[in-house]
């Protein structure tokens, strides 16, 4: 439960904390907006995906880094429904997924400076889902409030000003951290192609979640918006210095006609981690991002 009200928390705290790279306008068109252990995977039973992209073949070794996405949290069958698994069953190649849930920037390094992760060295394309736990992590201390806020026993306003700044930081650590990790990466393995996905937004339908705010009714489908582009922004203005291909998602989830992630609309979940449909999408998306 807590995983899931931070979850909702982070993105609401991330629009309102970044005001110095985007406002929150409430009469926002949501539409409009835009933005371990390695595991070998070749013999898993992922679903098959349609014909093989011109850039990925057999011969690559594909080596995922990052955060519960990768890691394939919230599928029944984590190991072979998450999408590293159903490029390695369609494509043929050696996959290898170092994704560790709850990391952020931080994190990754850490992974990253111990040097475990032997098949790096072999990777001709490394795969990166990093970012969003850099503000998620900001959030607990108001985890009472917004358990008090669904259940509709919440007392007057909140004051997350204090949180507010947490968050911000987190952001701008992101900054910092992202071309680090790629420094880290290409300090062992200088020639594979570098694949970093944005994220998508995962409350997009979720309108009639609302909380008052310092006189403002703040939508969670708009404040998730806001935070997703903020940290799509990071992804794609660091892609040119720092030698990286951005594998965008956003806009493929948005325009998907169907349900791609765990939560639902009426709030009867909320999780925000890609079902297994989402991961198939996931797969034909980093699978055509590869050159």
């Amino acid at each position: 439960m807590k995983r899931i009200v931070l979850t909702v928390l982070c993105l609401a705290l991330c629009a309102l904390a970044a005001g110095c790279e985007f406002d929150i306008n409430m009469s926002v068109d949501i539409d409009e907006q835009s933005l371990p252990a390695a595991e070998s995977e070749n013999e898993s039973a992922g679903e098959s995906l349609p014909p093989q992209a011109d850039g990925l073949t057999s011969d690559d070794v594909v080596v995922f880094f990052g955060d519960s996405i990768a890691a394939g949290y919230g599928l029944a069958d984590e190991e072979n429904e998450r999408y590293s698994s159903l490029i390695a069953t369609e494509y043929g190649c050696e996959v290898y997924n170092y994704a560790v849930s709850g990391d952020d920037g931080k994190d990754l390094l850490a992974l990253l400076a111990e040097g475990n992760c032997e098949q790096l060295e072999n990777a001709t394309v490394i795969v990166l889902s990093i970012g969003a736990n850099n503000v998620l992590k900001a959030a607990y201390a108001l985890v009472p409030y917004f358990e008090s806020l669904q259940n509709g026993t919440a007392q007057g306003n909140l004051d997350i000003t204090e949180v507010m700044s947490e968050v911000a930081q987190g952001i701008d650590r992101f900054k910092t951290e992202l071309p680090q990790i790629i420094a880290s990466l290409r300090a062992v393995n200088p020639d594979a192609q570098i694949i970093f996905q944005t994220v998508y937004n995962p409350y997009r339908d979720f309108t009639e979640f609302k909380v008052e705010q310092n006189g403002f009714t703040l939508s969670f489908a708009a404040v998730s918006a806001s935070s997703v582009i903020s940290l799509n922004d990071v992804i794609e203005n660091g892609a040119e210095a720092n030698g990286y291909t951005v594998c965008e998602i956003y806009t493929p989830f948005k325009e998907y006609q169907g349900n791609l992630i765990n939560a639902l609309p009426d709030g009867s979940n909320v999780d925000p981690h890609p079902n297994k449909e989402g991961h198939k999408l996931l797969a034909e998306l980093v699978a055509d991002a590869v050159k």
